[in-house]
């Protein structure tokens, strides 16, 4: 009797151990799941979207209202959403990545492809001119000449960007809001 008991309470301890580690396993595997967003941007894109977030974010795309959007995290936060946008240069269409954060500001922009004239519209890509919409948002008329110094002999290009922009900020806004990413 006294050996049946023992061997009860032998089986107990271990089924309880057993439960435990269980539990412990199970919530570490969530956690890391949390924490560990697989990236499933391309490489262009991902330079691109390096150049607005910096490198400590990872970058996964989804859809929303049948556009491409693309969410930034950072240990697993949700920092902001970046779209791609168009617009019309003086060489054709001008794409351009625009990052927002949570409140809708413009974190950045990077200029993902365009034909523009070399020495002249291609200036749209330099830091000098794309950090002039850093800070603008929603409520910002995003106009070259108003809230944006413009390029010099190279105005339909800069237009052509600040309608991008204009076009993305809001989208990626409202992506943002919707929590599909």
């Amino acid at each position: 009797m006294v050996n049946q008991r023992k061997y009860s309470t032998s089986i107990f301890i271990v089924a309880i151990t057993l439960v435990v580690a269980v539990l412990v396993l199970s919530y570490g595997y969530n956690l890391v799941q949390e924490l560990a967003v697989a990236e499933d941007v391309d490489e262009e894109t991902r330079e691109h979207l390096v150049s607005i977030y910096g490198e400590d974010a990872s970058f996964s795309e989804f859809e929303y209202e049948e556009e491409t959007f693309y969410a930034a995290r950072e240990a697993g936060d949700t920092i902001g959403v970046a779209h791609t946008g168009t617009g019309t240069g003086y060489g054709g269409s001008i794409y351009v990545i625009t990052g927002i954060d949570r409140t809708g500001e413009i974190v950045g922009i990077s200029v993902k492809e365009h034909q523009e004239t070399p020495d002249l519209g291609d200036r749209v890509e330099d830091e000098e001119f794309t950090e002039r919409f850093t800070g603008l948002g929603l409520n910002d008329p995003i106009v070259i000449g108003d809230d944006i110094s413009g390029l010099t002999g190279a105005t339909v290009s800069a237009e052509a960007v600040a309608e991008a922009v204009r076009s993305s900020v809001e989208k990626a806004f409202f992506a943002m809001q919707s929590g599909e990413y």
